[in-house]
């Protein structure tokens, strides 16, 4: 069946596919019954044309851009306009419930810290470390160390493949190091649980070596570091989001995690709602216009400089594993397993799935597809 316009539509799967005459999709339909239903409340989306880094989306793009955190924080860091480069085109809403947050964050539990709170950054950090994983990472690592700023919230996370107290003192020795380097500050303090892995001869030897104060919480009373628990909650709930809409293998958990530990650093805290940990941290303002949600879909240039035949693609598919700063993105190539670094980039975001859809609307047979009308179970047939 083809509109008088050579819009034309396919079926299959269950779905309704609208495509242009040149063959690209610009929206779906669902089969309900015998009716398929499209939503285009909201103008359709061109998910494989280029977009450019600056190019406004939609506020639900967004949420998944920024590693699903909450509608309130994202219309925080409008409002106080705390980055640059995010730019909404629509409503600042989200219309339902978005399914891979309920796959992540179906519980929350906040705990309640009654310390006082620091004033610069490095007067304090909080440490704290999880796994072991059930699944080794890509890189053969089973557990992840998170190194959190008391002041400022800014993260830095690193992966092991042992907890021995020669692994960790490790990771934050160059913590320690690359930490009063760019913030020109001197660490003061640390806060820790007892686990052996920070009680010990080695990190008492680094303690007493360089003026270090440990603050190490009463056993069983993990709200004494309530910091570090919930910041390890929240870079949970957001790898549980982001691996439940990528698809991806779970041996790719710790690419998520480092995403999502990249991201929560451009997100006001509740300490600091008022700017970001990055900010703080650097000292000067940032720009998060780069984002891409975890795991979708990218087409990256293939340097001419490998001297490939004239005739092959110029483009190969792969899937954002990460990021190297606002340098490049880190991607997957899925046929051939290689990971590597590219700044020519193009993406297909795709949609959100919201477990609640809003009412939707339908194109009819007898109007222009580009002009919504009101759903009123418009039946659209098939081709005989």
């Amino acid at each position: 069946m083809k509109f008088v316009t050579g819009i034309y539509i396919t079926f299959g799967s269950g779905k309704a596919c609208i495509r242009t005459p040149e063959g690209r999709t610009i929206d779906l339909g669902t089969r309900l019954g015998q009716l398929y239903v499209v939503d285009v409340s909201k103008p359709a989306t061109h998910a494989l044309v280029a977009q450019s880094k600056q190019k406004p989306v939609s506020f639900e793009t967004w949420h998944r851009r920024l590693g699903h955190v909450g509608a309130e924080t994202m219309c925080e860091m409008i409002s106080n306009a705390l980055v640059d480069g995010f730019r909404v085109e629509g409503d600042l809403s989200i219309n339902g419930l978005c399914e891979d947050c309920l796959f992540g964050k179906h519980t929350a539990h906040p705990y309640h810290e009654n310390t006082m709170r620091k004033r610069e950054v490095l007067e304090r950090v909080h440490i704290d470390i999880w796994g072991p994983s059930p699944i080794q990472s890509a890189g053969g690592c089973i557990y992840f160390m998170v190194i959190m700023n008391g002041f400022s919230s800014f993260r830095m996370v690193a992966f092991l493949r042992n907890k021995s107290a020669n692994a960790t003192l490790k990771v934050f020795k160059d913590y320690h190091a690359e930490a009063e380097q760019q913030t020109g500050k001197k660490l003061k303090s640390i806060r820790l649980n007892m686990g052996r892995e920070w009680c010990n001869v080695i990190w008492e030897d680094y303690r007493t070596t360089h003026g270090l104060n440990f603050e190490y919480t009463t056993p069983y009373a993990h709200q004494q570091n309530g910091a570090a628990e919930r910041t390890m909650q929240t870079i949970l709930d957001g790898v549980r989001s982001a691996m439940a809409e990528s698809g991806l293998p779970l041996k790719f958990w710790a690419d998520a995690v480092q995403t999502i530990v990249y991201i929560q650093n451009f997100i006001p805290s509740s300490r600091n709602p008022k700017i970001i940990p990055a900010e703080a941290w650097f000292g000067k303002r940032q720009d998060i216009s780069h984002l891409r949600p975890f795991g979708t879909t990218a087409y990256a240039r293939v340097p001419l400089d490998l001297n490939i035949s004239k005739l092959s693609p110029r483009s190969v598919k792969t899937y954002l594993l990460g990021y190297f700063g606002q340098e490049g993105y880190k991607l997957l190539d899925r046929k051939t397993g290689a990971v590597f670094k590219s700044r020519d980039v193009i993406f297909e975001e795709g949609i959100t799935y919201l477990a609640k859809q809003p009412t939707p609307t339908i194109f009819s047979e007898d109007n222009n597809p580009f002009q919504p009308i009101k759903a009123r179970n418009l039946v659209v047939n098939k081709e005989e």
